[in-house]
């Protein structure tokens, strides 16, 4: 049983890791809270027992992820019990990381211990990203994401890299500073984990230093409130709001824009209105000589975001629903006719496999209608930068209730603007349309197989006996035990 000063020293830690973890994540998270947030639950495990750190770990892990209750459970509308369900998983699978951590260090194999914590847990991403509807949405990587060195090595590794340096570098702190711990073993991986970080810096300051050198195209981003209303066009509020929305095509394109970006269901129409709207659209494309991505959801059947050329009209089908839309699912790509130009709505840019098959099918810009709900607005954009970071690609994204970006292939925010409680926001801004090629588009998810085989490696070496050390305490003692074997020598004089 736990002594009393353990017990204090688990919820002591518990306390500050929690604390670290909800104001380092979730909508709004400040992220060098997130580099230091596991430390405390990381040094007191290793001096507890496997239950008293399993607790610690769980309960930090859990308080961290509180911040994000009320927006799951009121403004996405998820129901309690499979919110509760999916955070107390999560709690419970880092609870059971910290135990290997654990385990690794008291056994004397402090370069497992290092790679353990960021391999599991970047497998148990990517698994989550591959399995579940909402793709990697919950991933750490996107604390940093404002970080742009940092951020580059997601063109090699994918968002996963960031995850693992995130969980690498306290686990790395933990096992060079542990009393006790002895010889220069531990400090081997602490000083990879180091020169990789500095090698993840210089390599994020290079790509950053890359000029950007493509043709320019004017785009406009323009997007309204619309707070939970789903208008039909048939109604004269939806009538209001197209017309509303005509007028500020028009607009910019008399301020030269020549491609504008709409939300996510800017109306609800039957199949059998939807040619009216097409047909207002593509009047305003011809008058301004512009293309036009603008999301219509058609009830019955797509969420769609419709593609108006002056000469042409296409349509993008969602591929990747919220649980709450009832609409048919999507299949394939759609290009803008006679660009290499990719459509995605909103949610899509939540799985990464979505945004690397559209660069390695050539897209060289992806235009995104979108919907937030407000307080995810900085969250949710950065998602959609992150899959530009990782196959070099702008990012221009149009988020009703949110925020209205471009980003370019690096991942800078070039302009911005967040809707307010009324009327219209815009952005325009001069895009040099220019992507780069990137290990990730080319080669997928290798670094997440990676991880898990070093991950299975590490769980390993929990069955295999450790050697004693050379200089630690345990070959102090071993010589000790030979010297008391062994007879006096005879020595004559």
């Amino acid at each position: 049983m736990a002594s009393a000063r353990e017990r204090a020293a688990a919820g002591l830690a518990a306390a500050a890791s929690g604390t670290a973890l909800y104001f380092g994540t979730g909508l709004h998270p400040l992220p060098w809270l997130t580099w230091i947030a596991l430390i405390p639950v990381l040094v007191v495990a290793v001096r507890l027992g496997w239950l008293g750190a399993a607790a610690a770990a769980f309960a930090a892990w859990l308080a961290g992820e509180l911040n994000q209750w009320t927006y799951l459970t009121g403004d996405i509308g998820m129901p309690k019990a499979a919110a509760a369900a999916i955070l107390l998983a999560a709690a419970g699978l880092f609870a059971a990381t910290v135990l290997v951590f654990r385990a690794l260090v008291r056994r004397g194999r402090p370069a497992a211990a290092v790679l353990a914590p960021p391999a599991l847990w970047v497998g148990l991403e990517y698994a989550f990203a591959t399995a579940s509807p909402d793709g990697a949405f919950w991933s750490l990587a996107y604390t940093q994401a404002d970080v742009l060195p940092l951020i580059q090595v997601a063109s090699l590794t994918s968002y996963l890299g960031v995850t693992f340096l995130l969980l690498a570098v306290p686990a790395a702190v933990v096992v060079a500073v542990r009393a006790g711990s002895g010889g220069p073993a531990r400090w081997r991986p602490v000083v990879a984990v180091a020169i990789g970080s500095a090698a993840v810096a210089a390599y994020g300051l290079i790509q950053l230093a890359r000029p950007v050198d493509g043709p320019v195209e004017r785009i406009a981003v323009i997007a309204q409130p619309g707070r939970g209303d789903h208008l039909d066009v048939a109604t004269a509020a939806g009538t209001a709001l197209l017309d509303g929305y005509l007028a500020q095509i028009r607009t910019a394109a008399r301020a030269g824009a020549t491609t504008v970006v709409l939300p996510e269901a800017v109306l609800v129409a039957d199949a059998g209105k939807l040619d009216g709207v097409i047909e207002a659209l593509a009047a305003a494309a011809r008058e301004g000589g512009t293309t036009i991505a603008f999301g219509v959801a058609v009830r019955h059947g797509h969420n769609t975001a419709q593609i108006v050329t002056p000469d042409s009209v296409s349509a993008y089908h969602k591929q990747h629903l919220l649980f709450t839309e009832p609409y048919r699912q999507g299949t394939g790509p759609a290009f803008v006719p006679g660009r290499p130009w990719g459509v995605a709505i909103c949610k899509d840019l939540d799985f990464p496999e979505l945004a690397r098959a559209y660069r390695a099918g050539g897209a060289q810009l992806l235009l995104v209608p979108a919907w937030d709900v407000g307080r995810d607005a900085w969250l949710h954009s950065r998602m959609a930068v992150m899959r530009g970071v990782e196959n070099g690609m702008p990012i221009v994204r149009s988020g009703r209730t949110g925020a209205l970006t471009v980003s370019d292939a690096a991942g800078r925010v070039l302009a911005e603007a967040r809707t307010g409680e009324s009327g219209f926001a815009t952005v325009t801004y001069d895009l040099p349309v220019a992507a780069r090629s990137t290990v990730y588009t080319g080669a997928g998810s290798w670094f997440a197989w990676l991880c898990i085989l070093v991950g299975l490696g590490c769980l390993a070496r929990l069955h295999r006996r450790a050697q004693p050390r050379e200089d630690g305490p345990a070959a102090v003692r071993a010589d000790h035990a030979r010297s008391a074997a062994q007879p006096p020598a005879h020595v004559e004089v």
